[in-house]
């Protein structure tokens, strides 16, 4: 396998996970610097996915506080 194979292989996934890649493209991965570090920001978790702590803590509370009970609906035939 080539760089340009490992880029179609990408290409040609649904999602772009590195695990995904065929069982030959180990060996190219390990000794090619710039398929390495492309695989590397792939498999990154992105920035920004997940909330704070505190903020998600604030947001329960506030959603919380303003749940009520509700009368359920009548069924649609009704």
């Amino acid at each position: 396998m080539n760089c340009p194979d490992i880029d179609r292989a990408l290409a040609q996934q649904s999602t772009l996970a590195p695990n995904a890649l065929p069982a030959d493209a180990g060996d190219h991965v390990r000794n090619c610097p710039r398929c390495r570090a492309l695989l590397e920001v792939l498999s990154a978790p992105q920035p920004g996915d997940e909330l704070r702590p505190e903020l998600t803590h604030s947001i329960a509370q506030r959603i919380g506080q303003t749940l009520a009970a509700v009368r359920p609906l009548r069924p649609p035939g009704a």
